[in-house]
């Protein structure tokens, strides 16, 4: 099936999910399944991709009834503000299970009425901790979350540790091993064992 076409079946099955709460169609699902994980939660990265590509298939076809030339790629992006985000919040719930969320915002000043702030994150625990990271990763690409690296430092993984479960013993090693993975900032320091 040619992408736009298969871009309009998409959203075809997605008005109706939202209408009737019924999915009914193929190409949501076999876009789903491309992730290769759990389909309630890929299904939601499927529809929110679907959601931007078809943003960016009305900027790139232009204003037909004025006659305008298509949005350039730069024009495009400063459409509407990029999402940043400083890392990654784990929760460390049941014995050996991870789940992870991404806070991001616009960092727009908070009076200007174009500030978004926001969280996405999987409901995916599993005890491989660079799978729910990486999982979490995918969806918040898939949102255009961008995690920048430079002016304000690396960012981070975070832990609530008042919130979680009784930490691994090496915790902080898991920690500083997913940053250095990752090319980013551990903010909690690697103690040696005595």
């Amino acid at each position: 099936m040619k992408p736009a076409l298969n871009l309009i079946a998409r959203c075809k099955e997605i008005l109706s999910w939202q209408r009737t709460g019924i999915l009914t169609g193929d190409a949501l699902r076999e876009m789903a399944d491309a992730q290769g994980g759990q389909t309630r939660g890929d299904l939601r990265i499927a529809e929110a991709e679907t959601a931007r590509e078809a943003m960016r298939f009305v900027l790139e076809a232009g204003d037909l009834t004025t006659g305008e030339q298509p949005a350039s790629t730069d024009q495009a992006a400063h459409a509407h503000p990029k999402l940043f985000s400083v890392g990654i919040h784990l929760d460390y719930t049941i014995p050996d299970q991870w789940a992870a969320r991404i806070e991001y915002e616009t960092w727009e000043h908070h009076a200007d009425p174009r500030c978004i702030t926001g969280s996405i994150g999987t409901k995916y625990v599993d005890c491989d901790l660079t799978e729910v990271i990486d999982r979490a990763l995918a969806a918040a690409k898939a949102i255009g979350v961008e995690f920048p690296l430079g002016a304000g430092g690396a960012p981070h993984i975070y832990i609530d540790e008042d919130r979680a479960a009784v930490l691994p013993s090496d915790w902080r090693q898991m920690i500083a091993d997913q940053c250095a993975r990752l090319g980013w900032e551990t903010c909690y320091p690697v103690t040696e064992k005595t």
